[in-house]
């Protein structure tokens, strides 16, 4: 009877990228607001595409009005995944105006 000769190969697979998303605020004096990626997974190094701001690094800014900030982050091996941050405006004081108008009292 003739030997078998058996070899193994092991395959690993890197796990899923995934990644989510810290934010920073505005603030009274910096209506930057940023927000910060934090990627998992995959294979790195990874590579950044922010929608609107058009940022290509981990952290993308964003100024006034816009509040959400889309991501799309690709791992060196061609895995994608998306994440959205919301990011909130702290505001800043706030002004209270009260009119008033004195008369003049007349004394006799």
């Amino acid at each position: 009877m003739a030997a078998l000769d058996s070899k193994y190969c092991y395959i690993t697979q890197p796990t899923v990228v995934t990644v989510h998303t810290t934010t920073t605020p505005s603030t009274c004096g910096n209506p930057k607001r940023t927000a910060t990626a934090v990627p998992a997974g995959g294979v790195g190094p990874y590579t950044y595409s922010w929608h609107p701001s058009g940022g290509t690094g981990v952290t993308a800014s964003a100024w006034c009005l816009q509040v959400l900030i889309q991501l799309l982050l690709t791992g060196s091996h061609g895995c994608v995944t998306t994440a959205t941050a919301a990011v909130a405006n702290s505001g800043g004081p706030r002004l209270q105006l009260h009119h008033q108008q004195t008369f003049p009292v007349w004394w006799k």
